[in-house]
């Protein structure tokens, strides 16, 4: 695309990782009219990878900070807890919990999110001890409890805890938890 397209699309993916709200322009529409990303830049260049162009940008971190308290957002902090991924995969009558082992496919997609809106995340291991902690049941039911004591091991602050199901038309369904010490959110 052009250069004021790539900074526009820089611009949303460097909104979305500072806030950590991926429907930023859904819940401040007012954003959408926000459409030359190089009022924020400090500078950028295009460089090839692979034969791949990419768009490499630096943002004024005060013009950006100035646009979000002007739409009434905060910047996430940059000291953002680890997230352990505790997620349940149903799909062709079997039920496993999603470990660093399997489906690169489905860890790559995660992580690549995750990455992109500035979250660490962590998966678990699934050995012995991961089992003998937590009960597929746990997972499925939100047993806080029993979270809490199986991510101790990996000294994660948060707990994403997901349930993604393969439907009969083969589509996928899914629901979300963050879990910490003290909070509970459903998204």
């Amino acid at each position: 695309g052009s250069p004021k397209q790539d900074l526009q699309r820089a611009l949303t993916q460097i909104l979305i990782k500072l806030t950590g709200n991926h429907k930023i322009f859904d819940t401040k529409p007012a954003l959408k009219q926000v459409t030359d990303g190089s009022n924020y830049v400090e500078h950028y260049q295009y460089d090839t990878i692979d034969d791949q162009d990419y768009l490499i940008a630096t943002f004024s971190a005060p013009s950006l900070s100035e646009l979000l308290q002007r739409h009434g957002l905060k910047i996430w902090s940059s000291n953002r807890p680890d997230f352990i991924a505790w997620i349940l995969i149903e799909a062709d009558g079997k039920q496993e919990i999603l470990n660093s082992e399997m489906q690169q496919e489905v860890i790559h997609i995660l992580t690549r999110q995750a990455k992109q809106r500035g979250l660490p995340v962590l998966l678990p291991l699934m050995d012995f001890e991961d089992h003998r902690m937590l009960k597929i049941s746990d997972v499925i039911e939100g047993n806080k409890v029993a979270l809490l004591q199986a991510t101790e091991r990996y000294g994660a602050g948060a707990i994403l805890v997901g349930q993604v199901i393969k439907t009969f038309e083969n589509q996928w369904q899914s629901k979300w938890r963050v879990l910490s010490h003290h909070e509970d959110e459903k998204i």
